[in-house]
């Protein structure tokens, strides 16, 4: 089965950020925790990991999925310009600020409780 998930960043995320989350693509969970505890950036990171985290939470509680066979399939980032009717109707002001819409896909199995 598989999940997505979409999240918003605010700040400006580095670019050992986005390297460590393609090589997470095709990942067991528990890997793509270790690789994005490496990320250099405190805040970065625990916004990144608490990604995970959620995810891997809601997938145990809502679908029963064992942690141990949830993997990220897939990441998508994309850079957005925060724009709103203030900065566009003020030409004078040059400096745009954006976000990253971050998306990923996890994989996961589903294993059936067996009743007695």
């Amino acid at each position: 089965m598989y999940i997505t998930i979409n999240a918003t960043y605010t700040g400006l995320l580095s670019n050992n950020a986005k390297i460590l989350l393609k090589k997470i693509q095709h990942r067991s969970f528990s890997r793509a925790t270790h690789l994005l505890s490496s990320v250099p950036d405190v805040v970065e990171r625990n916004f990144l990991l608490q990604l995970l985290n959620s995810a891997s939470s809601y997938l145990q509680n809502n679908y029963d999925a064992n942690i141990v066979k949830i993997w990220v399939d897939n990441i998508y980032i994309k850079k957005q310009p925060k724009i709103n009717q203030v900065i566009l109707q003020n030409h004078k002001t040059q400096h745009l600020q954006f976000s990253y819409s971050i998306l990923i896909e996890f994989a996961f199995i589903v294993e059936k409780l067996n009743v007695k």
